[in-house]
């Protein structure tokens, strides 16, 4: 069974194919990431929505398991402007992860392929244990790219490393996984 794992962004989303019937090796699984193209988030959500058919039809996934958007978006402190000015601002990017979430949930459905998300703290705590889903973004980042370097996981950046994560997560602690592989209809 064919696992395809999003790591989802506009600015570069970061996808991991497992098959972990392949004698579970996670040096097989191959990771990639790419970049949606446009003028504004209207385009380059709907490129992201062609990048991702193609990967599908390319890989032919048995199940879809990818980060879930958040819900709130959460203004951060940007450097100071000319006159020393701190006010807050959101990353224009982060807005656009639920549409893209929605792309990822659709072409899944059109395929009746079972998919599943999870929320980024959430596969943190469980597939590198206690204290994992506390991790900052940086740490985060860090301990995925360590992760992989002590799996011999191939990989090009975070976001691909983080992908092979989400694979992971998705062989050994998605529910709807286990049901897919035990046969069991939800």
């Amino acid at each position: 069974m064919i696992i395809l794992a999003i790591d989802p962004g506009v600015t570069q989303c970061g996808i991991a194919v497992f098959d972990p019937s392949d004698h579970y090796r996670e040096a097989g699984i191959i990771c990639r990431s790419f970049s949606s193209e446009g003028k504004g988030g209207e385009e380059k959500c709907a490129d992201f929505g062609r990048q991702l058919k193609h990967l599908i039809n390319h890989y032919r996934p048995d199940f879809i398991a990818f980060e879930s958007a958040r819900r709130d978006i959460v203004p951060y402190k940007r450097k100071p402007d000319l006159a020393g000015a701190r006010g807050p601002t959101v990353n224009a990017d982060q807005m656009l992860l639920p549409e893209i979430q929605g792309h990822i949930r659709q072409a899944a459905i059109e395929r009746n392929i079972a998919f599943d998300s999870v929320a980024p703290r959430s596969w943190r705590a469980l597939i590198y244990g206690k204290g994992g889903g506390a991790l900052t973004t940086d740490q985060a980042k860090e301990w995925a790219r360590g992760t992989c370097d002590r799996l011999a996981i191939g990989y090009h950046n975070h976001n691909e490393a983080e992908a092979a994560m989400i694979a992971l997560w998705g062989a050994t602690c998605s529910q709807v996984y286990k049901a897919l592989i035990y046969g069991v209809a939800i």
